[in-house]
């Protein structure tokens, strides 16, 4: 089994700082200059595949690219880092000509769905997308960098170590989203920089982190904030070596960019979590391997501290949020409509749009603009998008592309839910493979009201930790059959 020196990790940070800061050479609006950018995108990769692929170090090449794909590089081109990524990868295959997979595990049923999802982005750049070669070009690119991303975190095998890292490199990430909105709520630092995003939002009420969007931003918090709370109460930080002090300063900071997004939506699925958590806690897993009072005594510690700093972050006008909602109006047909969450306006367009062909075939995935052209055909339109994952994805990828996509979500919880059913022996992935499972979950329910699809990196992020759930569920199979293999020691 891979053993990961303080070194590795070490030199991992330093790379990813060095990509942050050199990835600004590669965005037009810095230097505009195409052939400076195309050649800092190449060398990039190049260093990136050199020194991690090359070496077949993958975990430490999926840790790059997630950290770094919590910044907004060059999104309008599909993302600065999803190209890298792609581009690294086709180092890989170029030099070595074969497949990056650490454990080669066959997996048919995905597989068959990848196909499924790709086909239907290449009808759609072929017979519908006329935005343009380049458009297109980025689109492919960007895409093949999600899936080779998600089929390279799928077949990692898992350790306690590796799962710890990857815990802790969220902590990182979750309290640097918190130190951007610290910044722009308290207009501090104004700098033109993805590393420190401040132009949207300095000053403003509502504070989108490193992402983007203030809707992102809270869902972000959301889903980090079920990671480490699952975590705290399954005494996982004895498990995976960790100190419980690093998981509660880490769900302070998701707590805190939840808060801070403004979202009402967040704020109400992270109290169902809490509640479903506590009835797993106490019906499912009893008290073996649980720590429910360290977790609820934490929680009322932290809904302590944001009550006493309100007024400081400006709590009141979230409340004046809920405040204005009307219960009464809110019925299936408003849902739908979005005018029961706020989206009315916004679902409009998808009903509109829907109407002018039958999406059998949709535009395929494309640049920001090409994207925009499939949701609202005038790409100038003053929206970010339809405010939901699924109405938005049928312009992009068709009907069965659709299915197929929606197809990964469901089959990853089906496998993390046999892991979890199942899994006696091997018991460290439990606490993780819980923690994905409920991540996904409520992430699938609060997509009704935003869509991923808007900021490719985040897009990125939700492949990668779909990557995690199956390589979760692989690392039990193998090692289940492991387990098997080993013949019991006769008795006398």
């Amino acid at each position: 089994m891979t053993r990961y020196s303080k070194y590795d990790i070490r030199g991992t940070y330093l790379f990813i700082f060095f990509l942050l800061i050199a990835g600004h050479l590669f965005i037009n609006t810095y230097v505009p200059n195409i052939l400076i950018n195309v050649l800092t995108i190449l060398a990039l990769s190049f260093f990136t595949y050199f020194f991690y692929l090359h070496k077949y170090k993958y975990f430490e090449y999926l840790l790059i690219i997630y950290f770094v794909c919590h910044f907004s590089y060059a999104v309008n081109q599909g993302g600065g880092f999803i190209l890298m990524s792609f581009l690294a990868v086709g180092f890989f295959y170029i030099i070595k000509k074969y497949n990056p997979f650490e454990l080669g595990y066959s997996d048919r049923l995905t597989g068959f769905l990848i196909i499924v999802f790709l086909f239907h982005n290449l009808l759609g750049w072929i017979f519908i997308n006329d935005t343009g070669i380049r458009n297109i070009g980025l689109g492919v690119v960007s895409l093949l960098g999600y899936v080779l991303m998600f089929r390279i975190t799928s077949n990692l095998r898992l350790d306690k170590t590796r799962i710890r890292y990857f815990v802790y490199f969220t902590i990182i990430l979750t309290l640097y989203s918190s130190i951007v909105i610290i910044n722009n709520y308290f207009r501090i630092f104004q700098v033109l920089s993805p590393m420190l995003p401040s132009t949207a939002r300095f000053g403003s009420n509502v504070q989108a982190g490193m992402m983007g969007w203030s809707e992102l931003s809270g869902e972000h918090g959301l889903m980090t904030a079920i990671l480490f709370s699952t975590l705290l109460a399954t005494k996982s930080s004895k498990l995976y070596l960790m100190k419980n002090t690093y998981l509660y300063i880490g769900l302070l900071g998701s707590v805190f960019n939840l808060l801070m997004s403004r979202s009402r939506s967040v704020i109400i699925l992270l109290i169902v979590y809490y509640i479903v958590l506590g009835f797993y806690l106490f019906f499912v897993a009893g008290r073996k391997g649980t720590s429910k009072i360290k977790l609820f005594i934490g929680m009322i510690i932290i809904l302590i501290i944001f009550n006493l700093i309100g007024g400081l972050i400006g709590t009141r006008y979230l409340v004046n949020r809920f405040e204005s909602v009307n219960a009464s109006k809110i019925t299936i047909e408003s849902v739908l409509s979005g005018e029961a969450i706020n989206r009315d306006y916004a679902f409009s367009f998808f009903y509109d749009r829907l109407n002018d062909r039958s999406w059998w075939i949709g535009y395929g995935w494309g640049s920001n603009y090409s994207n925009r052209v499939a949701w609202f055909v005038d790409p100038d339109t003053l929206r970010s998008g339809y405010h939901s994952l699924y109405f938005s994805l049928p312009m992009l990828f068709g009907w069965l592309g659709s299915i197929a996509f929606i197809g990964l979500f469901i089959i990853s919880l089906r496998r993390l839910f046999v892991l979890l059913r199942k899994n006696t022996e091997i018991n460290f992935l439990n606490p993780f493979g819980l923690a994905l499972f409920f991540m996904i979950i409520f992430f699938l329910i609060n997509e009704y009201k935003i869509e991923a699809l808007r900021a490719p990196h985040y897009f990125m992020i939700i492949w990668i930790l779909l990557g995690m759930a199956n390589a979760t569920y692989f690392t039990y199979k193998i090692k289940s059959h492991e387990n098997s293999l080993v013949s019991p020691i006769p008795s006398k």
